[in-house]
């Protein structure tokens, strides 16, 4: 197990952010390794140019240089780095202060902009150079969204000591600034238009921890006046609440103005986490003036589901589409409502310089920068087969960018798997065991993902619990990660499918995919076992209490009980969207979803693991799922972890796979002959 976690920790070297500066020139990216993040400029023409761009630090100190963004004309390019200050903004998360800073490339020189005490996010470039605009939590104790550690309850709560991001400006030559935004915003997401003084962005009253899910659209533009303090003219542009017909009621993400200003894309649909999008493609038109504009949906009828967008022109969108396990990068014609002809490259289909076959297990693209006078774009890309590299496509043609990991095997084999289910047509991926004989049967271990509307895609040696995928594999199991309705890549209709039905449909398409699995490969059904972690820990709670199927399994950080969670954590419009009110107003339908109402009925030897402050799957829900396992006589285990929140860290995290591995270990071995036993030095 040890010899495991330790080959998984020696990763490849991985890039995490691009950006190409608007006159195509140039192409700034980071590299995250071991050691830390660092900061790149390579010319497009010959990559083989390259610049490290980082600020000057003093002996002893390590700097982390990240999120690299472009000024208007090339000249200037703005990032994050962490190392000018051991002060950790983050009390609990003990992290160091981020600041912007400036690289010159004229003269090649890096200086630091600003000095603040706080949370920096979403950096963005004004559309006339003279400014930059970021999300800024002024001393803030922890990252926005449930991952972090909880604050401990004190004060009054939800009025004192909330953390707001607000949209904020510094001017690019001093560095001073101002907020944008008041206090009784919590801004999520913005974006500015690149010909206009127009903004827009995501908002809600605090805390922004539950409101996310009901925030409205603005649209803002800066008042033309001389005083001192920016001042924004703020209307309401979109109000998902308070729009009739099927868009009702659904969550907004990634807010995108068109170049003159006039219109604004954005992902539209049921999303349950302020961290993973998918949906429709939604204009709106910010030149009207009442508020509440209803917004349209542009691609009524996508078979899949819309992650990521980018205006090309004032009528084409750049779409990054999840397909059934495939990537899709689509210009989009909004004249015509159909994609542009020749607009569609499938990243499943295609071969690339340096590996990446083509197949059903096509890779995943992320941070995608865009230089559209140029018709050039850049993305990360990697893949079950295709370990993460930069790629660029230049008038329509892909090639591969970097090669930083040229020659590196996969460190499984994974495939796509698709089944039909009542109507459904389902999608997943399945890891075969290290040194599969076909004429050996092995178990099965089902990994839930997290969500509800989340999808696994294909990614290098990443999956829905802990990134992690090679591990189960390398321990001799089948590992399969199904994307039941619920899941992105299927279209919204598949979204929508398991509202007011979580465990249900999602759980009988997961079974079903099962036994496809089962027909095709030699799995032993005596050895099946079932895992997740956040709504994979609700499905993996709810799973034992509904089939008896499964052998052994592993729930973390999940739900058991929708009724007491509603009162207990902060996010309680998570439930509200998909359940459609709150327990008081339908109590029957968070019972008829909840474990714990059937916890007679669970056999299943189950571990539960959660962090002790976590807000996300408060730690009481797995204490009252355990307290029900054991009253009923089912083997069962809680290992609450102090002081982590919803994501652990690297210490705690492969402690918890450890001891997820014993207990698969003890219920359902690898090995048929005897219970491996497993390191755990």
């Amino acid at each position: 197990m040890n010899r495991q976690l330790a080959r998984m920790e020696d990763s490849a070297p991985t890039p995490t952010r691009v950006a190409l500066s608007p006159d195509g020139a140039l192409l700034a990216w980071s590299l995250t390794k071991a050691t830390g993040t660092t900061l790149q400029v390579n010319e497009m023409s010959d990559p083989r140019h390259q610049v490290v761009v980082a600020p000057v630090s003093t002996a002893g100190v390590r700097c982390s240089s990240d999120v690299p963004i472009w000024s208007p004309d090339s000249a200037t390019l703005a990032f994050m780095a962490s190392c000018t200050s051991s002060a950790a903004f983050g009390g609990l998360a003990a992290r160091p202060q981020q600041e912007i800073f400036l690289w010159d490339k004229e003269t090649g020189t890096v200086r630091q902009l600003t000095h603040l005490t706080g949370g920096l996010s979403n950096l963005a470039w004004s559309s006339d150079g003279k400014s930059l605009l970021f999300l800024f939590i002024e001393n803030a104790t922890r990252d926005p969204g449930y991952g972090d550690p909880a604050k401990p309850l004190a004060g009054v709560i939800d009025e004192e000591g909330l953390e707001i991001s607000r949209l904020y400006e510094a001017d690019a030559t001093t560095g001073r600034g101002d907020f944008l935004t008041p206090d009784t915003m919590h801004v999520y997401e913005f974006g500015l238009a690149s010909n206009s003084r127009e903004i827009v962005f995501l908002a809600a009253p605090p805390p922004g921890e539950a409101s996310w899910p009901r925030a409205k659209l603005y649209a803002a533009d800066k008042a033309d006046d001389s005083t001192a303090v920016p001042t924004l003219r703020t209307r309401v542009l979109v109000e998902m609440q308070a729009t009739s017909g099927p868009l009702h009621g659904m969550q907004m993400a990634i807010p995108r103005l068109s170049p003159d200003g006039k219109r604004v894309a954005f992902v539209c649909g049921l999303m349950s986490d302020p961290v993973a999008y998918g949906g429709d493609l939604c204009v709106a038109n910010t030149q009207e003036r009442a508020n509440g504009i209803a917004a349209g949906d542009a691609t009524v009828g996508l078979q899949g589901s819309v992650q990521y967008e980018q205006w090309l022109t004032n009528d084409k969108i750049s779409l990054v589409e999840n397909r059934n396990g495939h990537t899709l990068l689509v210009e989009w014609d909004l004249s015509k409502h159909q994609p542009s002809k020749n607009g569609t490259l499938d990243l499943g289909e295609v071969t690339v310089s340096g590996g990446g076959p083509k197949g059903p297990a096509g890779p995943a693209i992320a941070d995608v920068s865009y230089a559209p006078a140029h018709e050039a774009m850049a993305f990360l890309m990697q893949g079950h087969s295709v370990a993460p590299e930069i790629y660029i496509v230049s008038k329509g043609a892909l090639k591969q960018f970097t090669h930083l990991n040229d020659g590196l095997q996969p460190p499984t084999r994974t495939i796509s798997v698709e089944w039909e289910n009542e109507g459904f047509h389902v999608q997943g991926w399945l890891s075969f065991p290290v040194d599969y004989d076909p004429k050996k049967t092995y178990p099965l271990l089902v990994e839930a993902h997290g969500g509800p509307e989340w999808s696994i895609g294909s990614r290098w040696d990443g999956d829905a619990w802990r990134g992690i995928s090679s591990l189960w594999p390398g321990l001799g199991y089948f590992l399969f990660l199904p994307n039941p309705r619920g899941s992105y890549g299927q279209g919204e209709a598949f979204t929508l499918a398991n509202r007011r039905d979580l465990g249900y449909g999602d759980l009988r398409d997961v079974l079903k995919g099962v036994d496809t699995i089962e027909a095709k490969y030699p799995i032993d059904k005596s050895r099946e076992g079932l895992l997740g972690w956040s709504y994979g820990g609700c499905m993996t709670m709810f799973g034992v209490t509904q089939t008896q199927r499964f052998h052994a399994a592993v729930a973390g950080a999940g739900i058991a009980n929708y009724t007491s969670f509603y009162g207990e954590t902060f996010f309680t419009t998570f439930t509200l969207s998909l359940f459609g009110g709150t327990p008081y107003d339908d109590p029957a339908i968070y019972s008829k979803l909840s474990a714990t109402s059937f916890i007679k009925q669970a056999k299943t030897p189950t571990l539960v693991v959660v962090g002790e402050r976590d807000q996300g799957s408060t730690p009481e829900q797995s204490l009252e799922f355990w307290r029900g396992l054991r009253t009923v006589g089912t083997p069962t285990q809680l290992m609450v972890y102090p002081g982590e929140g919803h994501n652990f860290n690297k210490k705690d995290s492969n402690d918890s796979l450890r001891r997820s591995a014993e207990w698969f270990a003890k219920f359902m071995p690898a090995s048929q002959d005897s219970h491996e036993k497993v390191d755990s030095k």
